[in-house]
């Protein structure tokens, strides 16, 4: 297996010379890695922290996109939660309004019956 790096400049023409560098393409040979001989020869520890290690890798991307979905699902039902609330706050203070609309008519129905109204003003005497 070959691996092309790129060509290869000689350090002189960094430093302003004139002419340019001769140029070769350079090349590193690696051998083929059979990973089932590696795996094979592996010691029963190495082989429980490999597994060991790609469980919490797998466990923590896992769990980590779970936990981004609940944040989003609890961002976007800030809003509605929100709505919902002011809405309940309204109807309790439009209830009690109503409520105390009525009882205020009621006694007000009583205070009538008890002392009728008139249009009649009453001024106090100055004592001089």
């Amino acid at each position: 297996m070959l691996l092309w790096l790129d060509f290869v400049q000689f350090p002189g023409f960094m430093y302003g010379e004139q002419t340019p560098p001769l140029m070769r393409p350079s090349y590193i040979e690696f051998e083929e890695i059979d990973l089932k001989h590696i795996y094979c020869t592996m010691s029963t520890a190495s082989k429980i922290t490999l597994g060991a290690s790609c469980v919490f890798a797998v466990g923590s991307f896992v769990f980590i996109n779970y936990s981004q979905q609940l944040e989003r699902t609890a961002l976007r039902q800030g809003p509605i939660k929100d709505a919902e609330r002011m809405n309940e706050k309204f109807n309790k203070k439009q209830l009690a309004n109503d409520l105390e609309h009525k009882e205020q008519m009621e006694l007000r129905e009583k205070l009538i019956k008890i002392q009728p109204l008139s249009n009649e003003i009453i001024v106090g005497e100055d004592d001089k």
